[in-house]
């Protein structure tokens, strides 16, 4: 795996730069993750990163403007809070929307996965937390 810090331009969604991370003394714990990234924006789109080679692998139309993500634990996926009150599940391989969550009014302000990823909190700003179940995506 990878180790590395990502600057991006949020004007243009392009990646500028990749710095390695440096290497830290008697930790016993890295920072670490696969070599891609996912960014959504206001601009609908949910890009899908390949980090090795500074280029977008994969790049969706989302129907609202993206607010947050959270990867769906170590799996493909990863849910997408968005302006419209929803969040859509993404699978990253494919850049297919699979899955599409309601029950809120109003922008979602964040996703978060449970420790035992079985479930995906969102919350919103209409004042309402959701809890949805996820063993489909583990």
């Amino acid at each position: 795996m990878l180790q590395f810090t990502v600057k991006t331009c949020c004007d243009k969604g392009s990646l500028l730069e990749v710095f390695p991370f440096p290497k830290r003394r008697n930790t016993d714990k890295e920072i670490t993750f696969p070599p891609w990234a996912a960014t959504g924006s206001m601009d609908n789109k949910l890009i899908f990163w390949d980090l090795q080679h500074s280029s977008p692998r994969c790049t969706c139309d989302n129907e609202d403007g993206v607010t947050c993500l959270s990867w769906l634990g170590a799996s493909k996926y990863i849910a997408a809070g968005c302006v419209d009150g929803k969040v859509r599940i993404w699978d990253s391989l494919s850049g297919d929307c699979v899955r599409i969550l309601s029950g809120h009014s109003d922008a979602i302000q964040s996703v978060a996965v449970s420790a035992d990823r079985n479930f995906l909190l969102s919350v919103s700003l209409d004042g309402t937390a959701r809890v949805f179940e996820i063993p489909d995506f583990q």
